[in-house]
């Protein structure tokens, strides 16, 4: 950190620590690449933390009800044996709360940097295996309360796959607008008919982080019922949005999807478990090209929209629905959606 040029948030930051930690004997600040609001912090003896400021500016994720929610969401979890930094101090009226510092990566830079082993493949997804199952206690212990987020989770997806039905993101061809709709009602009924759990909603490449053999998750402040799937899913995408040539990228393939079948429901047929898996993932991708449409038009927006589509056409298993809805793609579908066609 450039002393000179952050002084007050140095010291402001300092007189957190002073409340929050007492006793850590604050040596060294510096922003932690994770976030604009983490810090690293080290004491006199060299013993690091991560220090998360919520600054109320009006969003979920920030503000005393997300600290809380995260607080307590770290506690658990790690009492459960999950995946997740140890919660060292939490206060609301400070705004700030003090965890683990862990080395690593975050999967979405690892994915840029196109250097993940098929075994780092398998740890994310028993990092986050690990934590789905916490997700499931957690959601027995908030019924009935769970039992209505489900319900509304299941209208949101529902009114999510209309839209997507009634405006395509993707160049589909009139004629077959009536099985475009056919499969999506398809997508509807076998995606609100999946797992589902209460946990995290803030899920991205970028929040989970690579250290040794394991993936943690680094941000647990909005909290809600979403899809087992989805979730994974949203976790495993790349979008480089911060990198100057960034691109899309994915955590799984074949043969990583053919391990999440193993890993998350070795009990049921590997194909049906990939094949929801990979409806999953369309979806997503679905999602990112219709913010990315509204992006500028620039080289380096072309590009990101390539390798989104690199994405689109890669099974991740054959068939299923979602192979149903690739079978609708035109060939033109790239230049379509690079004219930023609305």
């Amino acid at each position: 950190m450039n002393m000179h040029s952050t002084d007050v948030a140095s010291a402001a930051i300092r007189a957190i620590c002073a409340k929050l930690l007492p006793e850590f004997d604050l040596n060294f600040i510096e922003p932690a690449a994770i976030g604009h609001s983490v810090y690293r912090i080290v004491s006199a003896k060299g013993d690091r933390l991560a220090l998360k400021l919520f600054a109320d500016s009006g969003d979920r994720s920030s503000g005393p009800e997300a600290l809380a929610t995260e607080a307590a969401a770290l506690d658990q979890l790690h009492r459960l044996g999950c995946p997740v930094p140890r919660l060292v101090a939490a206060d609301p009226n400070l705004g700030a709360l003090a965890m683990e510092w862990i080395d690593g990566r975050t999967l979405e830079a690892r994915l840029q940097g196109r250097s993940l082993a098929p075994s780092e493949r398998e740890s994310v997804l028993r990092s986050l295996a690990a934590m789905e199952a916490a997700y499931q206690a957690l959601t027995a212990r908030r019924e009935p309360a769970a039992v209505a987020a489900h319900r509304e989770l299941i209208t949101r997806t529902r009114h999510e796959l209309t839209e997507i039905a009634d405006c395509p993101p993707v160049a589909i061809d009139p004629a077959d607008r009536e099985r475009w709709a056919g499969a999506l009602e398809d997508a509807a009924d076998a995606v609100t008919a999946g797992p589902w759990s209460y946990g995290s909603l803030d899920c991205s490449a970028s929040n989970l982080l690579l250290a040794g053999d394991r993936a943690y998750v680094i941000d647990l402040s909005i909290l809600g019922a979403e899809w087992r799937e989805r979730r994974t899913v949203r976790h495993a995408i790349a979008t480089g949005s911060s990198h100057p040539e960034g691109r899309y990228a994915s955590l799984f393939n074949s043969s990583s999807a053919a391990t999440y079948s193993q890993i998350f429901n070795p009990d049921a047929p590997t194909e049906a478990v990939a094949q929801l898996l990979d409806l999953h993932h369309l979806l997503v991708l679905f999602g990112a090209l219709a913010r990315q449409r509204r992006s500028p038009n620039s080289p380096a927006d072309r590009e990101r929209r390539r390798s989104l589509f690199g994405l689109f056409r890669r099974p991740l298993v054959p068939g299923g629905i979602a192979g149903a809805l690739r079978d609708l793609l035109r060939p033109d579908a790239l230049e379509w959606a690079n004219c930023g066609e609305v």
